[in-house]
């Protein structure tokens, strides 16, 4: 069985949790791409709730990975997609929260 596909969705799952709690840790808000453009009030609690919605988008690809190993291939594939939807909208939420 062909394990690549499984291996490098764990290693980007393994990559946005990294950056999920190295922004909820530091709460630092430059180390978020293009931050400047957003209105924000609190940069610290902004930069947490950003770290947690990162790590939440890591799960996509831990799971899309889990599913190759079984073997349903397409269905992998679909799931990573319709978990990346899922995820950014779910993550969209929370930093709406933190907006307004």
């Amino acid at each position: 069985m062909d394990v690549g596909y499984a291996i490098l969705m764990f290693c980007f799952a393994l990559a946005l949790v990294l950056y999920g709690v190295l922004l909820m840790t530091t709460k630092n808000i430059s180390l978020i791409p293009q931050a400047e453009k957003a209105k924000i009030k609190d940069k610290k609690t902004y930069a947490k709730q950003f770290g947690k919605a990162v790590a939440l988008l890591a799960l996509a690809p831990a799971t899309s990975g889990l599913i190759w190993l079984t073997g349903a291939v397409r269905r992998s594939v679909v799931f990573l997609v319709l978990g990346f939807l899922v995820c950014v909208w779910e993550g969209t939420e929370m930093m709406s929260k933190v907006q307004d």
